[in-house]
Formats: C-alpha cells, structure tokens, sequence
C-alpha cells in the first residue's frame, strides 16, 4: 500500500496533490497543486450553511479551485505592497490592506483584527520568553567564604 498522498503507477509510487494527479506528470505548476485539502474545504463550506445542506462533490471542487484562485491573488496583492514598501515578506497589515485594495474590506471586521492583534501579541511573548538573560547579569557566587 502507498505511503499517503503518493499513487502506485507503472513507473513505481509518485507523489500525488489532494485533487489526486501526480506531481511529477506536470512539468508547470497549475491550480491543481495548490489545492487546499477537500475534506477542509468542505468542513468550512458546511459552517456557512444550513444545517443538513448536501454539497455535491463537483461543488466542493470548484469551491477548492475557487479558494485556492483567491488566495493566491490576495497573496499576489499583498507582496505587491510589501515591494512598494520595500520588503521582501509580507506581514498581516500587507494582507489586510490587499484586501482593503480588491474591495474586500467588508469582510475584514473588528473581530479579525482584534483576533490577529492577540495572536501577534501572543507570539512576542513568546518570543520574550526565548531571549537569553544578559552576559552582565549578576550570577550567584558559589565561592566558599574565607575565614581567617
């Protein structure tokens, strides 16, 4: 049995995406590599819905293909105004702006910004926390005292 996310073909196991083509059939790189999974995608898709709501397959595909198409632009967009500001990484504000940019702003709410504000603070403690102490600390002696 093949290791997941690879298929057993006459040339031997070769690594497949989630929409199940092989990686190595494809010389470029198209929208079926950058799928996301589609067990994910439909999970996301039934939260939005009326419960007991079928989604048909044919719609959890193009809902993939769909959602891997809107990442990629809002990425595109967002790397776009990190070179404008010149950095080469794009950072949360980067994203948040393309959105602004391609008429999205609607959908970036006080709950998001708040939510990503926690998780960067979050993550500096983190960091802070990871720092080594300063060389010029004082350090506890561990001398005997002499007695005279």
């Amino acid at each position: 049995m093949p290791p997941k996310g690879w298929k057993k073909t006459s040339a031997g196991f070769q690594p497949v995406n989630s929409a199940n083509v092989s990686i190595k059939d494809h010389k470029e790189h198209g929208i079926d590599e950058l799928l996301l999974p589609r067990s994910l995608v439909a999970r996301i898709a039934k939260q939005a819905l009326p419960a007991h709501t079928p989604i048909p397959k044919d719609g959890v595909t193009a809902l993939m293909r769909s959602s891997a198409m809107f990442i990629s632009y809002i990425t595109a967009q967002a790397s776009k105004i990190a070179v404008f500001e010149g950095r080469k990484t794009i950072n949360q504000s980067d994203v948040l702006q393309a959105l602004e940019k391609c008429n999205f702003g609607q959908f970036v709410n006080p709950t998001i910004e708040l939510s990503l504000k926690r998780q960067k603070k979050g993550e500096e403690e983190i960091h802070e926390d990871e720092e080594p102490e300063p060389e010029d600390a004082e350090k506890p002696a561990n001398k005997k005292a002499k007695t005279d």
